[in-house]
């Protein structure tokens, strides 16, 4: 089976494909919260604005526009632990300034616009 290119998937292939990979996060949490009732209430409020986040992404999807179903945001640049996985060690640093607070205030305001949880 020939594997597909990530640049000829559709952006509603992609977002059914992440929709899917946190219905599975769901399930996951479900089993969670079999083994730890304590943690039942806030879990299944996170699988409710999932589900309705899920929603508007694909109602935003069918007007043409691709809403990612969630948001990695790297604060700074600067971190001094070495994490053994962590991705941004293999980035080279440049000397750009970090975003200000207002800044990030502002990207994280237009993606609750986007799709409010």
């Amino acid at each position: 089976m020939e594997k597909a290119s990530i640049s000829k998937i559709s952006n509603k292939t992609l977002t059914s494909m992440l929709n899917n990979s946190i219905e599975l996060l769901v399930e996951d949490f479900i089993k969670i919260v079999l083994s730890d009732f304590s943690s039942a209430k806030k879990i299944i409020g996170i699988a409710l604005k999932q589900k309705q986040a899920e929603k508007v992404r694909n109602k935003y999807e069918e007007n043409g526009l691709h809403i990612p179903p969630f948001m990695i945001s790297s604060i700074t640049s600067i971190c001094n632990l070495k994490c053994k996985g962590c991705y941004d060690r293999l980035k080279t640093h440049s000397c750009s300034p970090e975003l200000s607070e207002e800044e990030w205030s502002g990207i994280f305001l237009h993606a609750e616009i986007l799709y409010p949880l």
